[in-house]
């Protein structure tokens, strides 16, 4: 299970995501979305995050991410140049 401290270091705020309100077999209704916040976690240690159109927190499992910005794939490329660096 992934946990908001690692959600948040792979998706800044403004991941775009589809939302599955419902997780299914069979059912594949979803809603194209954007994160409006950083993710936390509940009292059972379950990571939820604010999305747009709608209050409270959506559980991480019931998103797919879609596209990250521009500016988290500058930071991935930073990372991976400074870890290949002599």
């Amino acid at each position: 299970k992934m946990k908001a401290s690692e959600w948040n270091a792979q998706y800044p705020i403004g991941t775009e995501v589809l939302y599955f309100p419902v997780l299914k077999p069979g059912v594949k209704d979803s809603v194209h979305t954007k994160t409006r916040s950083e993710a936390w976690e509940l009292g059972g240690g379950h990571p939820v995050v604010a999305l747009d159109g709608f209050t409270g927190g959506k559980s991480v499992d019931h998103l797919l991410v879609i596209s990250v910005s521009s500016e988290l794939a500058d930071r991935l490329a930073e990372a991976s140049a400074e870890s290949k660096a002599p």
